[in-house]
Order: C-alpha cells, then sequence, then structure tokens
C-alpha cells in the first residue's frame, strides 16, 4: 500500500507536469503569433489578440507564467496583450507577478515531492519487511514465549502460516488477536506440565494447525459459518458421508452434492479418502465402447449436465 500510494503521488505529480507543458505550448504559440504581427504589421495586432480572446485561454501560471515571459521586455507595442492579461486576473483578484509567483513555488514543491517518493520508493525496495512486521506485531512478541524457544527457530513461512491461522479465529470469535495467541501459549504450557516439554503438547503449533486445534477454538468460542461446518464435519467423517450418498437412489442429488459441497470441503487427508474411494463408491450405469473394459459413468448436473465419464469427472472437477 505505500509502494501504490508513493506511485500515485508520481502519477499526479506526473499529470500536473504534463498539463503544464501543454499550457506552456499553447502560450509559446500565441507568443509567436504576436511578435511576428508585431514586426510585420503591429496594427493587426489588436486583431490577434481578439482571436486569443475568442478562445479563452486559460489563466493558469503555466500559461501566464510563459506569456509574460516571451512577450516581457520586448517591443512597447507588446504591452496590448499583457494588459489583457491583466484585467483577465483582476477578476480573479490576482496579478502577473503573483501568478508567477506562485507558479515557482508549486514548481519547487513538486520537485520536492518527487525526490522525496523516488527516494521513499528505493528505502521501501532496501527494507527487510518480514523482520519489521515480526518486531512490530504485538502477536510475534505473545507466541515467542513458546517454551523452549521452538517458534523462533522456525522460519518465516511457518511463523506466518501460525499469525494467519490466528488472524482466522480471531475474524470469528469474540477475542483479539493477542488474546488467542495467548490462549494458544498457555495450552501449550499447559501441555508441557502435564506431559514434558519435549511433548509436542508442549508446542503452540499443536494448537494452531494440528490436533489442538479444535481445543483452540472452543476456547475461543469460534462462531463456524454453515459451510466451515459441513467442511469440519466432512474431514472427519468421510467415509461415513460418502456411505450415505452411495446409498441413496437419487444420482443427481448424489453429483450435485459431491460436486458443490464435498469437492470444495474436503480437505488433507479426507481429500485423498474422497478422490480415491469415488471411483468405487459411485454406481455404474453403463458400459462403454466395445474393446475397452466397464467404466463408471454418471450424470453431472452442477456443469456439464450430461453423462460423463471417470476421468472426464476428475478432469472437470479438477480432483486430480
Amino acid at each position: 500500500m505505500l509502494r501504490l500510494a508513493l506511485i500515485e503521488n508520481l502519477r499526479r505529480v506526473a499529470v500536473q507536469v504534463a498539463a503544464g507543458r501543454i499550457d506552456r505550448d499553447l502560450a509559446d504559440s500565441w507568443a509567436d503569433k504576436m511578435i511576428e504581427v508585431a514586426e510585420k504589421d503591429p496594427k493587426s495586432l489588436i486583431l490577434i489578440i481578439a482571436d486569443m480572446a475568442r478562445t479563452d485561454p486559460p489563466m493558469t501560471t503555466s500559461f501566464v507564467s510563459e506569456f509574460a515571459r516571451r512577450l516581457q521586455s520586448l517591443s512597447h507595442t507588446l504591452v496590448s496583450p499583457l494588459t489583457w492579461i491583466e484585467q483577465r486576473l483582476s477578476e480573479s483578484g490576482l496579478t502577473i507577478e503573483k501568478l508567477v509567483q506562485l507558479g515557482n513555488q508549486e514548481q519547487a514543491a513538486d520537485q520536492v515531492s518527487v525526490s522525496n517518493s523516488i527516494g521513499s520508493l528505493r528505502f521501501l525496495e532496501s527494507m527487510d519487511w518480514p523482520q519489521f512486521v515480526e518486531t512490530m506485531s504485538a502477536v510475534e512478541q505473545i507466541l515467542c514465549k513458546d517454551l523452549g524457544g521452538v517458534y523462533g527457530k522456525m522460519d518465516f513461512t511457518t511463523r506466518d502460516r501460525y499469525r494467519h491461522v490466528i488472524e482466522k479465529i480471531a475474524k470469528s470469535s469474540p477475542p483479539s488477536e493477542e488474546e488467542v495467541a495467548q490462549i494458544a501459549v498457555r495450552l501449550a504450557q499447559e501441555g508441557a506440565v502435564k506431559k514434558g516439554n519435549e511433548d509436542r503438547t508442549a508446542h503452540v503449533g499443536f494448537y494452531l494447525i494440528d490436533k489442538g486445534l479444535r481445543q483452540l477454538e472452543a476456547l475461543a468460542k469460534v462462531r463456524f459459518s454453515a459451510f466451515a461446518a459441513l467442511r469440519k464435519t466432512c474431514n472427519r467423517v468421510p467415509l461415513l458421508i460418502l456411505h450415505r450418498l452411495h446409498s441413496t437412489d437419487d444420482n443427481d442429488l448424489h453429483c450435485r452434492f459431491t460436486c458443490e459441497s464435498l469437492c470444495r470441503g474436503i480437505t488433507g487427508l479426507g481429500a485423498w479418502t474422497f478422490r480415491y474411494s469415488l471411483f468405487f463408491m459411485c454406481k455404474p450405469t453403463r458400459g462403454c465402447a466395445r474393446g475397452t473394459g466397464y467404466q463408471h459413468y454418471w450424470r453431472c448436473p452442477n456443469r456439464c449436465r450430461k453423462w460423463t465419464s471417470l476421468e472426464e469427472f476428475h478432469r472437470n472437477h479438477a480432483l486430480l
């Protein structure tokens, strides 16, 4: 986000510089016309001024500064265009001198802003963000109290995974992230008292990514959504769920529940059990072409809405 903010600031300054370049080019074109007419036919200068007035040029700092710079200190016949500019600016309570001074201040500010933005981008590129995050993280400081110092010896990816689990639990429960981390550390300390420091229950990871997660979620009073509860149930008893699906005579219901719930909900060992058990659990409905043996076929109402083979079903639902 910091990089995006700095890049956005550079974009803003670049847009202003581009707009100023356009206004200066416009001022140069009118100044060139007036200088040329003043040298050849001074009487026709009023016509050029009238043409410029009809186009209603922008009274920006870039336009006025460039126009005044080109016409000042030249022939006295070119005083009338500057007088017209002064009259236009007086309507807003400004003068050419004030607008030129304001333009110089804006240009200096833009230069400082661009310099600071580029310097900040270089600093962000050279900064060790993992170390910064862990130094500023209150959860990290709590987890480092893990007995035996095992947590502190892990790599950044593993520690970051632990912190994400705590963040996920805190989003679905009343305690804050710091309080969830304290509960995990307390459980690890209790496990060390019961089974010793060398047992895995004495490590906070047992309660964050292992079998102790359910105990931590219970103490944190996690509120699961309907889909999350279904996924946890499928992970605990995958074969029972498949057996119940197999026992039904409604093939459409069987395939729809399989596609939309189990394929998304089962993870870990349950997913592998489901993948390799599906071939044997599904009911055969017809054979395949001559010489290819016997295959399982069923109707899939989720995507293809036609009879598909086992191989096509796996490919369509990303089970292989």
